[in-house]
């Protein structure tokens, strides 16, 4: 249809107040100011401006649809990006608590292992602080014999 004729239709269509485009009242005043139209030309554009009105209401319907779709997609996807960071905490936690368990364990046995070599130390140290006793107290009986040996060899 002309674009003009068509705005018409819609006008009194609109002045109707919006009844179905198979209403014989908007048939009837439609087909008056649009005098060079044939009755079946209205009803045939009618019928494809209802099928035009029925796609657009269906896909008014599906865009509906696939937002709210896509909504709940979206909510759900915010939901499992929460869980995952609570598991990726989770684990960061019990992987930090390894790790310092694991420091702790290295740390204490270190702290034995100096403890032992303190403990060998001081018993060596002890052991040669003895042998070094040990030594000097020889050295002062040796020399007390030489003395005594000496005046005995003098003396004679």
């Amino acid at each position: 249809w002309p674009e003009e004729e068509h705005a018409v239709f819609l006008r009194v269509r609109s002045q109707l107040g919006s009844p179905p485009f198979d209403s014989e009242r908007l048939l009837s005043l439609a087909a008056l100011k649009l005098n060079t139209i044939t009755d079946g030309e209205l009803r045939a554009h009618a019928a494809g401006c209802a099928a035009r009105e029925e796609l657009l209401e269906e896909k008014r319907a599906a865009v509906s649809a696939w937002r709210g779709a896509r909504e709940t997609s979206s909510a759900q996807r915010v939901e499992r990006e929460r869980a995952i960071e609570v598991e990726l905490r989770a684990r960061e936690d019990a992987e930090r608590q390894r790790v310092e368990a694991a420091a702790a364990r290295a740390r204490d046995a270190r702290d034995a292992e100096l403890g032992r070599w303190k403990e060998r130390k001081e018993a060596g140290d002890a052991a040669a602080q003895e042998a070094q006793e040990a030594a000097e107290s020889e050295l002062k009986q040796r020399r007390k014999r030489e003395a005594r040996a000496s005046r005995r060899l003098r003396d004679e």
